[in-house]
């Protein structure tokens, strides 16, 4: 073998690793109405090819990218909330696969020790806080992200937080025939109730 073919083998090689390596993922299964469910960006930990930024698993020792996966059934919506938590100043993409769902909240960026954190529900509330609240409809779906702005530890920025999601509500929607029986009943009892005025006149 050449030194060029040798080259070039070790190229490929190379690049099967990285995607190898890429794929590394942890699929959390999420359920309407369980609460937040955490997630980490670490700069320094988290070894993602595609993100060194992603949300990830960073207590895993293989530091996984994580996804958390839900359907919404026909008929139906839901309302996935996302936020920043363990310190303000944070904001992020959020996806569904490759797909860019939308970005958090704009937020200053804080110095991480003038933000104390007790819990999501406070972040959430915490206008301080980053956070994102996307509507979506029937399908499956697979939610990451990436840390896109980091808080500052005085004056540099620390590329680590944590943060959650959580599916709020899954509600029934309408099918168009509902409306038209609701219109056609509507409409009957607009019929009678002046079929009985005329007959007391």
């Amino acid at each position: 073998m050449s030194a060029q073919q040798r080259l070039i083998v070790c190229s490929l090689a190379t690049a099967f690793l990285g995607l190898s390596f890429s794929s590394h993922a942890k699929d959390v299964a999420l359920t309407a109405g369980s609460g937040w469910n955490a997630f980490d960006t670490d700069r320094e930990a988290v070894r993602d090819a595609g993100s060194n930024d992603a949300w990830a698993d960073i207590d895993n020792a293989s530091f996984e990218r994580l996804y958390f996966t839900f359907t919404v059934v026909t008929g139906s919506s839901a309302t996935l909330s996302v936020v920043d938590g363990a310190f303000a100043g944070n904001t992020f993409s959020v996806l569904n696969g490759l797909a860019l769902l939308g970005n958090t909240s704009a937020v200053t960026a804080l110095d991480q020790n003038t933000a104390p954190f007790s819990s999501f529900d406070q972040a959430f509330a915490d206008p301080t806080y980053s956070r994102g609240v996307f509507s979506l409809g029937a399908g499956s779906y697979r939610i990451t992200g990436n840390l896109t702005q980091a808080g500052l530890d005085g004056t540099t920025p620390v590329w680590a937080t944590s943060g959650a999601v959580r599916v709020d509500t899954v509600s029934a929607v309408p099918e168009p025939s509902t409306y038209a029986m609701l219109l056609s009943g509507m409409g009957m009892m607009a019929y009678i109730s002046r079929r009985q005025r005329r007959s007391d006149r």
